[in-house]
């Protein structure tokens, strides 16, 4: 295994954890979105399909990222990589319309 290989395999891995944390935190929050009542709930409702939204591109990207030829392969990694920057943005935007209701 050549050493881009390896590279993309550590990746590869580092990225299906951070989104396996983050499928399970988005669970947590949509439970919390969903006992949510009244104008509280008309303000999460956006948020949380916001960060639905930017969680399944996330996976989208990451999916690609796996398919990837090695000559596309790095500017999928670097496009996926700002796409996660939007996506935390997004789950942090969450965590505090949560508790902010």
């Amino acid at each position: 295994m050549t050493e881009k290989d390896e590279k993309r395999k550590v990746w590869e891995a580092k990225t299906k954890a951070r989104l396996d944390e983050l499928d399970a935190e988005f669970a947590k929050l949509k439970v919390q979105a969903h006992q949510a009542k009244g104008d509280a709930k008309k303000r999460l409702d956006p948020v949380m399909a916001s960060v639905k939204e930017k969680r399944d591109r996330a996976h989208q990207k990451w999916e690609e990222a796996q398919s990837a030829g090695e000559s596309s392969w790095e500017q999928m990694r670097d496009a996926s990589e700002h796409l996660w920057d939007d996506v935390t943005s997004a789950m942090a935007g969450a965590r505090d319309a949560m508790e902010n209701r």
